[in-house]
């Protein structure tokens, strides 16, 4: 099979797209992060309204912490892919394990420091202001609850979900076009 001459000179100088390499922030589709999403979407627009209990407190602290680690992960791999990319460096951008199991911890982290902490809590509920840019929601309400920690439990399985997937990715090298 024969390569294609190319047509233009700017077509020369740009490397061929490779279908199978990754792209930056992919882990936002991970069936796991979008199992969470939509745990979370579920349980707040249908579940709370309709059959408020203990629980469906509980299953939104699940689901956001199915969802975040995810999140974190893919945001900082979009982030250290367009500081590469701006400085003229390559950037492999699939997740790292280590940048997995760090966004894993601070998910943890973060859930126990806003349901053991006012001050904490108070400046969480701050920066969901600050990020509803839009002021789609009228009022932002987080009560403290320890008890939200049972929660925590599920982080190993999200952990070892995620160091395992992460294992399986494949080596790329990608240039900047």
């Amino acid at each position: 099979m024969s390569a294609r001459a190319p047509q233009t000179a700017g077509e020369a100088a740009r490397p061929a797209k490779d279908p199978g390499a990754p792209i930056a922030g992919a882990e936002f589709l991970d069936p796991v992060a979008i199992a969470g999403l939509l745990t979370m979407i579920v349980n707040d627009s249908l579940l709370r309204p309709n059959w408020p209990s203990w629980w469906t407190g509980k299953l939104s602290d699940f689901g956001i912490l199915m969802l975040f680690p995810f999140v974190l992960s893919a945001t900082s791999s979009l982030v250290l892919a367009a500081v590469a990319w701006a400085r003229g460096r390559s950037l492999d951008p699939r997740p790292t394990r280590a940048r997995f199991m760090t966004a894993v911890v601070i998910s943890g982290l973060g859930l126990t420091a806003v349901n053991v902490s006012t001050t904490l809590r108070d400046l969480y509920v701050e920066l969901l202001y600050a990020v509803d840019v839009f002021h789609h929601f009228p009022v932002f309400r987080y009560t403290l609850d320890p008890t939200d920690l049972v929660a925590l439990v599920i982080l190993p399985l999200v952990g070892w979900y995620g160091w395992r997937r992460v294992g399986r990715a494949r080596p790329t090298t990608l240039e900047r076009p």
